[in-house]
């Protein structure tokens, strides 16, 4: 009894496109899943590339894209095919474009049969312009200045370049006095204030601090004393 090898290659061409729609219908699967999962920012599309010029078989989610059910294949996946030794199976995190020039985060993975032959792709497009604005709106509220009054450290004031300068110069003061700091008198703390002031130790950032501690005054009390001094002139 002679074998039909047409109705054999015709057997095994079924088998292998039943296989390879049993493949189809898993991706597509998880395609709904992730899709609805991401609704308005993640697109998912399944390739069959048995079809180059319609090899779009599902999509969820294409208002991202524009694209539709029955589209062409993209550039990526023509290369897939003519260019397998270069291309790896999964590529993620790659920047792409629709139509309309809104950024995508784009992953891609290639779809195998049983067989390990490329039949297809399966891709997901993150729309970035949602993060885009929202990124704009932060570096928007963010964004602050550095005032030439202020400084850049108002609040922790003690960490100063300058405070061996400024050390140095209380020192001088109390040399010249002959008395520690707990010995000065209100006067004497209110002249030391008033020449540390004199010399611009005051315009520098951390200084009140700085003074306070190495003369055990309070702030109220440095106030005070700038305040007379100025009262003065």
């Amino acid at each position: 009894m002679s074998i039909n090898r047409h109705n054999v290659l015709k057997h095994c061409q079924n088998e292998a496109a039943m296989s390879n729609q049993k493949i189809f219908e898993r991706y597509i699967q998880i395609a709904e899943v992730l899709g609805k999962l991401f609704p308005n920012m993640l697109e998912v599309v399944v390739h069959d590339f048995k079809d180059l010029d319609h090899s779009v078989i599902h999509i969820v989610n294409g208002h991202i894209s524009g694209r539709k059910v029955g589209d062409a294949a993209s550039e990526l996946g023509i290369r897939r095919l003519l260019e397998k030794e270069a291309i790896p199976d999964v590529l993620v995190n790659y920047i792409n474009r629709n139509a309309r020039g809104q950024k995508f985060k784009s992953a891609s993975i290639a779809i195998r049969d049983d067989k390990g032959k490329m039949i297809g792709a399966f891709c997901f497009n993150v729309d970035l312009s949602h993060f885009e604005q929202f990124q704009s709106f932060l570096d928007h509220f963010i964004r602050c200045e550095t005032n030439m009054i202020v400084g850049a450290n108002d609040i922790n004031d003690k960490q100063i370049s300058h405070v061996d300068e400024l050390q140095h110069e209380i020192n001088q003061c109390l040399l010249q006095t002959g008395l520690s700091s707990v010995q000065l008198t209100y006067k004497d703390k209110q002249a030391i204030v008033s020449r540390l002031n004199q010399q611009g130790f005051f315009n520098k950032r951390g200084a009140i601090s700085a003074i306070a501690t190495s003369l055990q005054l309070t702030r109220q009390s440095i106030y005070n004393y700038l305040e007379l001094a100025k009262n003065k002139k």
